[in-house]
């Protein structure tokens, strides 16, 4: 009854709320569309040209972390391997990669990455292998997105403050060398 009540009341509200949804997903749905024809058919165009990769061409590589919403770019050359081939070989070659751009002077490929940015640390416990205690640990993100043991520590986690234990336990991303070094120095106190 409450629920007919509410929805005979509301009604208005709840086709205007229909409405604006339905509108946001078609036009932003649209745009997307439009924007994924449009590389393809600058990747079509390459292709028919026969656009091929020179010792001169730029190959610039973007990847995106969503974690923290940053971008890391970079710049390399075609390997002598990557000379004199097609949009096909980059395709191939970096298979995971979506293309932005496809020619003789420049190709530029996008990555979304879910997961944090090289430079940025992962302060947790493991348990050591030589006495089985459970100690500190830090793990490094590399370019890719993938955590690496960097350094663990002879440091038992159980003398910490029982809130940094918590801490510690979930893992704490650490941003930088800095923050990292400072975080430590607090632990070994």
């Amino acid at each position: 009854m409450k629920i007919k009540q509410f929805l005979k009341n509301n009604t208005i509200i709840l086709i205007a709320v229909l409405c604006v949804l339905s509108f946001s997903i078609g036009y932003f749905g649209s745009m997307f569309a439009e924007k994924l024809e449009e590389n393809q058919t600058k990747i079509s165009a390459a292709s028919d040209n026969e656009e091929l990769i020179q010792p001169t061409t730029s190959i610039v590589l973007i990847r995106q972390y969503t974690k923290t919403d940053s971008v890391n770019i970079k710049q390399v050359e075609p390997t002598s391997e990557m000379i004199g081939k097609d949009i096909d070989y980059i395709i191939s070659a970096y298979e995971g990669w979506e293309i932005g751009s496809f020619s003789k002077e420049k190709i530029s490929l996008y990555k979304t990455i879910d997961s944090y940015p090289p430079g940025t640390f992962l302060v947790t416990s493991i348990i050591s292998q030589e006495d089985g205690q459970e100690v500190l640990a830090v793990y490094e993100y590399d370019i890719d997105g993938v955590l690496s043991l960097k350094e663990s520590f002879d440091t038992p986690v159980e003398l910490l403050p029982e809130s940094e234990i918590v801490k510690v336990r979930e893992g704490i991303i650490v941003n930088n060398e800095d923050e990292l070094s400072s975080l430590l120095e607090n632990y070994a106190e």
